[in-house]
């Protein structure tokens, strides 16, 4: 029988744009959630605030349209 080929290695630009995505990411959902607990506490959500998300949501899809 035949082995199967080893694993192509890992380039560490990838790894490195993945975690950068992964980051920006998870600090898009931490301000979407504190905007829900602000809401839920009687503060409004703001159209300031609402913009400042969604040009963050831009700039990740930017980012990974541009490397992938």
């Amino acid at each position: 029988m035949s082995r199967p080929a080893p694993p192509a290695p890992v380039r560490a630009d990838l790894v490195a744009d993945c975690q950068h995505m992964a980051t920006s990411a998870m600090g898009i959902a931490a301000d979407l959630a504190r905007i829900g607990e602000q809401e839920c506490a009687g503060t409004p959500c703001t159209a300031d605030a609402l913009a400042y998300i969604r040009q963050r949501i831009e700039a990740l899809a930017g980012f990974a349209g541009a490397k992938f």
